[in-house]
């Protein structure tokens, strides 16, 4: 039997939890490791691709769309599976499961596609992961079912919803491409975030061929299919929030006490970041073991096992209230990349209720945090959009997703309180 070793380590924000009759909120950051056995070779990728034709698709956009997919071949191996499903008002099964190494170019199957009809997101997802579950090597593959979408689907939110949680139980990791600005990102959000994938905003169609490159390419090195964290909490614990911290951030939601964290690929490690609520504790307590949880994977090669040590979050309580916390750099850099994001949510939430001062306040406070951080060009467009809301009282068109994105994105982010350094400062109209 070979072992996949999987290793965790675990940083808090504090080396303490205060002794107070309040309920305070705490952060861990969890890093995820591994080590593969000799000898070891990645599952191949189990691919269906679900793409919107309805008629908002039609002309320039699904040409873009189709001329990428002819060469989808070249960023696949031989032995790696490849499904097309299309869909508007229903959907239709361009190709199903099949090698690489069998057909080649997707030409004569991309061709077919038109656009049409409305958006029913639903149809597309249930084919998709019916075409996936059918391949051949569904058992023995990572199995990846990606979206493109450029609108809202209407009325079938619940259904989409309780398709992609029974698919992450088969281990089908869910990931979206949103086009444009009318599709609905938190949506979308929604159910990436239970299954461990990723939402990309693509602001043009013609970023679809190298985004589309990018997510392919990270695709073949994936030796993990799919991390899954189930935990238990003490009674006066509760996680609020989880962040995957890897190449920006990802919010992931719980289904019951599981989160599915994503792939593990190579050479590539993941850092996760908890937010617990820790209401006041009653009795005499030195330490309190916060979160108690497991680790499983989907789909491992072979006779391949995953092994790994549970995992606690415990600390003592500073009983002599000594204020002896000595907050972890690491884990602030993170507490603070978490709240810029939130602070452009925060200024969304505002803008919709109507309350257009705050929320512009909010989001030139998010232009000087940004421009303190070196990213003038985010920032730039904060402010932007931050007048035109004051001039016409909602966001532009693009301005809502163009801020979320990029603030999740951010290359490189240092707290406040550890900063080196100012850097230089976008003038605020």
């Amino acid at each position: 039997m070979a072992i996949i070793k999987l290793n965790h380590s675990v940083k808090y924000g504090n080396e303490y939890l205060n002794v107070i009759k309040e309920t305070q909120v705490f952060y861990a950051l969890m890093k995820l490791t591994y080590q593969l056995p000799e000898g070891f070779q990645r599952l191949p990728i189990n691919l269906c691709l679900v793409i919107d034709t309805s008629t908002s698709m039609k002309g320039y956009a699904l040409d873009v769309v189709k001329r990428t997919l002819v060469n989808l071949h070249q960023y696949l191996s031989p032995d790696d599976y490849v499904s097309l499903v299309v869909f508007n008002d229903r959907a239709d099964t361009l190709l199903r499961a099949t090698k690489i190494g069998d057909f080649g170019s997707l030409t004569r199957y991309v061709m077919r596609m038109h656009a049409e009809g409305g958006t029913e997101i639903y149809q597309g997802l249930k084919r998709g992961y019916v075409q996936l579950v059918r391949s051949p090597i569904f058992r023995k593959s990572t199995s990846l079912l990606l979206l493109l979408t450029d609108g809202q689907t209407y009325g079938d939110d619940e259904m989409c919803m309780r398709l992609v949680r029974s698919a992450n139980q088969e281990g089908v990791i869910f990931s979206a491409f949103g086009l444009g600005d009318e599709w609905n990102d938190e949506f979308l959000d929604q159910l990436v975030g239970y299954s461990g994938g990723e939402v990309t905003y693509l602001s043009e169609v013609s970023e679809f061929g190298d985004l589309l490159g990018k997510y392919l390419a990270l695709s073949q090195i994936i030796e993990i299919p799919q991390v899954v964290f189930s935990f238990d909490t003490h009674p006066c614990v509760a996680v609020t929030s989880l962040h995957r911290m890897s190449a920006g951030v990802t919010p992931l939601l719980a289904y019951g006490n599981t989160f599915h964290l994503g792939s593990l690929r190579a050479s590539r490690e993941l850092e996760f970041l908890f937010e617990l609520k820790i209401s006041p504790v009653t009795g005499a307590l030195n330490r309190l073991d916060m979160v108690r949880g497991t680790f499983s994977a989907h789909h491992l090669p072979g006779d391949t096992e995953l092994s790994t040590e549970n995992l606690i979050f415990g600390v003592p309580f500073d009983l002599e209230k000594k204020n002896r916390n000595v907050p972890d750099g690491k884990v602030l850099q993170s507490v603070y990349h978490i709240s810029l994001y939130r602070m452009q949510a925060a200024a969304r939430k505002l803008i919709r209720q109507g309350d257009i001062d705050t929320g512009i306040n909010t989001l030139k406070n998010l232009a000087r945090q940004l421009a303190a951080q070196g990213q003038d060009a985010l920032a730039t467009s904060v402010l932007e959009e931050s007048n035109f809301i004051e001039e016409h009282q909602h966001y532009s068109d693009s301005g809502e997703k163009k801020i979320k994105y990029g603030t999740r994105v951010l290359p490189s982010v240092t707290a406040p309180a550890i900063r080196a350094a100012p850097t230089k400062k976008v003038e605020l109209k």
